[in-house]
């Protein structure tokens, strides 16, 4: 009887060549392939029912018997993640807690380290913001800061939507139609201006914060999770910008955009533009008034700055106010246009 444990491949296959037409073979229990032939079994062989062969396959590879068990599942359309403690701008060290449209929440889920967190955040991140595009230009969980009380945190989760040439903010996801019509908090995007805060700017530890500056008066102050998510709801201000100022219409009067050598106003309801016109070195001014200055004067910046971030150079500027004579203003083509709205 020849021990062939110590041969390496080669030498066993030319010692079985050899042997002869008839060969005994004495084999011993392999533990790490039993898994594998245990799956090549049927109820049918002799060691199907081992509970010693299956005892030492446990002991072996323990981690072959686990299963996954769900202790919470959280639906992650219209859910949000966050690694602030609830209602304060204090940051959990690296660990992330998910809340879902319904308000259950994954609870505090502790990383190992920054990479797994940063990981695990891209990843869930990523998923919500895919199943959201299918439905609206930008939706997305932010934070607005409103004044604390004994019974009230600084900060309170909301819903920001684009949608349209509106903003709406919600307290909770719009799941029907009426939501959108319900909704309290409504601007329009041509009447508002989008401040991203400077770090001097910022009003506690919250990093990624902006300003929206409505031409009513009104001023939210809301912040982000992450610096990306502040740059995705920029961009998508003014994509959401241009759309809808491409759709105005109804041109009163024109001018190249070029002609416009500059603007004054009283800062209550008066706006004068100044034009270059023929013959060259003459000017023509251009006197709007109305009740609601600041708004106008959102307007045309929100305008200039579509014109700006189109990709069409020949894009046009519209500037609107829904104030008194329902002015607007309008850039086609290197043309500055009135309006009547």
């Amino acid at each position: 009887m020849e021990r062939l444990v110590t041969k390496t491949h080669s030498e066993v296959m030319t010692t079985l060549k050899n042997a002869g037409s008839t060969v005994n073979l004495t084999v011993k229990y392999f533990k790490p392939a039993a898994p594998f032939l245990n799956k090549m079994m049927t109820p049918d062989s002799p060691s199907y029912n081992n509970q010693d062969n299956g005892s030492q396959c446990r002991e072996m590879f323990p981690g072959l018997e686990r299963q996954w068990r769900v202790y919470v599942s959280i639906q992650l359309l219209f859910a949000y993640l966050t690694r602030f403690c609830p209602g304060t701008d204090k940051l959990r060290t690296n660990a992330f807690e998910v809340i879902g449209v319904d308000g259950s929440s994954t609870g505090v889920i502790h990383c190992d380290d920054s990479h797994s967190l940063a990981d695990w955040i891209r990843a869930i991140s990523s998923n919500i913001s895919f199943l959201i595009s299918k439905m609206i230009l930008m939706m997305n969980w932010m934070h607005e800061r409103v004044s604390p009380s004994l019974h009230r945190p600084a900060w309170k989760p909301k819903f920001v939507a684009l949608k349209g040439p509106d903003i709406y903010l919600f307290d909770y996801p719009p799941m029907q139609t009426r939501d959108w019509v319900r909704c309290d908090t409504v601007f329009k995007v041509y009447e508002c201006m989008l401040q991203i805060c400077k770090d001097k700017e910022l009003l506690d530890d919250r990093q990624h914060c902006c300003n929206i500056l409505a031409g009513t008066g009104e001023k939210l102050y809301l912040s982000t999770e992450s610096r990306a998510e502040l740059l995705h709801l920029e961009k998508a201000w003014y994509r959401t910008n241009h759309s809808s100022i491409t759709r105005l219409k109804n041109f009163q009067w024109t001018y190249r955009f070029s002609q416009l050598r500059g603007s004054s106003d009283d800062g209550k309801t008066r706006l004068k533009l100044h034009f270059n016109c023929d013959p060259p070195g003459s000017t023509e001014i251009r006197e709007i008034e109305c009740t609601g200055l600041h708004t106008l004067l959102y307007s045309m910046n929100a305008f200039l700055s579509a014109k700006l971030a189109s990709v069409d150079q020949r894009s046009y500027l519209v500037i609107n106010s829904h104030t008194a004579n329902s002015m607007m203003i309008s850039c086609q083509p290197n043309q500055l246009l009135w309006i009547n709205y």
